[in-house]
């Protein structure tokens, strides 16, 4: 606080004169004073203010958290409870596994070590090979780049006839098979049958029992048979290999006869054609009356070059006489009638050629020309006719060279124990197959909320 200026005493006159700007001066720094310490003691009234405020604000935080925290004996309630929970859902989940899998694993073993047939499995090796080593057509696609044995095509043949529903057929009516494999000679789960609504037929199950494998790199056939006796199943084979073996052999029989049949076809139409052109020129030469017209232009030829060289030598026994001065009015007109004449006989022999005969009033050049294309004609046949019978005999050597030959590698013989059901190898994948069901349904299913037994 500033002090007041000192006020004279009363009945006193101040002689001093005031200064004006001093005493403004001093007020305005008294006023700053005051502000200053006001604003001072403000500010430690709000200090202490917010210090009893987050002072208080601290103790009822704490005071919360403690009445939130849990007692010992609520902590033990607690525990007791998930401890509860967990035994329950422990016991949930081990039942769960014990019914949709330990039973039906159990059952599946007990049904494959009591109930299941034991099959015995009986195999074969087996090849379609070709004496001349060949195969046509040739393999296409990626089996043809790669290169294979020449017995690929009659191989995949063979395969697809094995698996086939005439083989299936064959077989009922041969040895009856199907009868037997739908009999209760075998496991019902085991039979051929028709499932309808699965749409499922016998020839889809009897791949089970009769089955085959390609070696591509070597075109072997690895024959299966599986059946309920080792005796039935060596049967069974035999009589596979026998209705294979037909099969083949028809079928490449029927493919080679095929193409030497045409050839004999085409042998034939040769033969045809060669005669009907022989008989066309033969027709030709008795109308025409000229069995070689070639021959009789040579000759007419020949006559009007000797015509000719006997012209050229009266012209010179006439020049000739002319010269030496021997030649009379009658000589000359001798030589001359003999030119004439000569004249005359070459015109004839000249429009024999080109002119009409008195045969037929054809021309030879023209007859000739016909009988030139009869000759050709009969050539052509003569020659077609060679080039069948060239192609019937070579279709007869490929037809010898590449008929397929099935031939039993390894004959069939059956295991002294059965190969089918494999008990521990089944039930083992049962169980995991099963126990990876379960995993995902448990994933996949969204979980229940549990209720709480000690609320």
């Amino acid at each position: 606080m500033t002090p007041e200026p000192e006020t004279p005493p009363e009945g006193t006159i101040d002689t001093q004169p005031i200064d004006e700007g001093d005493r403004i001066a001093r007020w305005r720094a008294e006023r700053a004073a005051v502000a200053e310490a006001e604003k001072k003691e403000r500010l430690r009234t709000m200090a202490s203010d917010r210090e009893a405020q987050a002072l208080s604000e601290a103790t009822q935080r704490r005071a919360e958290a403690d009445a939130l925290l849990p007692d010992a004996a609520e902590i033990a309630r607690t525990r007791a409870r998930l401890l509860t929970r967990s035994k329950q859902h422990a016991a949930t989940l081990f039942w769960q596994i014990a019914l949709f899998v330990l039973l039906p694993t159990a059952l599946m073993f007990g049904y494959l070590s009591l109930l299941a047939v034991p099959l015995y499995e009986a195999q074969s090796v087996v090849v379609v090979s070709k004496p001349g080593g060949k195969s046509d057509p040739q393999l296409g696609g990626f089996l043809g780049a790669i290169g294979g044995p020449a017995n690929l095509n009659e191989a995949f043949m063979a395969q697809e006839y094995i698996r086939s529903q005439a083989m299936m057929d064959a077989l009922e009516q041969d040895i009856g098979l199907t009868t037997t494999l739908s009999s209760d000679q075998l496991d019902p789960a085991s039979r051929l049958r028709d499932i309808s609504f699965l749409q499922i037929s016998k020839h889809d199950l009897f791949g089970r029992f009769v089955e085959s494998a390609i070696n591509i790199q070597t075109g072997l056939i690895t024959l299966y048979v599986r059946m309920p006796d080792p005796a039935m199943s060596i049967t069974v084979s035999d009589a596979v290999l026998a209705k294979v073996t037909t099969q083949i052999n028809s079928l490449s029989d029927d493919l080679f006869e095929q193409g030497i049949e045409q050839n004999r076809v085409a042998v034939q139409e040769a033969r045809t054609a060669l005669t009907r052109a022989q008989a066309d020129l033969v027709k030709l030469q008795i109308s025409t009356g000229e069995a070689d017209p070639a021959a009789h232009i040579a000759s007419i030829l020949a006559i009007i070059q000797q015509l000719e060289a006997e012209r050229q030598d009266l012209l010179s026994q006439a020049q000739s006489a002319d010269v030496a001065g021997n030649a009379t009015t009658y000589l000359s007109d001798k030589l001359k009638k003999l030119q004439d004449l000569l004249e005359i006989r070459i015109e004839e022999q000249r429009r024999l050629l080109v002119g009409g005969t008195g045969s037929g009033g054809t021309s030879l050049n023209s007859l000739l020309l016909d009988h030139e294309l009869k000759v050709l004609e009969v050539k052509m046949a003569e020659e077609a006719l060679t080039a069948t019978r060239v192609a019937l005999s070579k279709a007869t050597d490929d037809a010898a060279r590449g008929r397929s030959i099935f031939q039993i590698v390894v004959p069939p013989r059956s295991a002294t124990y059965p190969s089918q059901p494999r008990v521990l190898i089944s039930t083992l994948v049962t169980l995991l197959i099963l126990l990876s069901l379960f995993s995902v349904v448990n994933l996949l299913l969204p979980q229940r909320p549990r209720s709480d037994p000690a609320a």
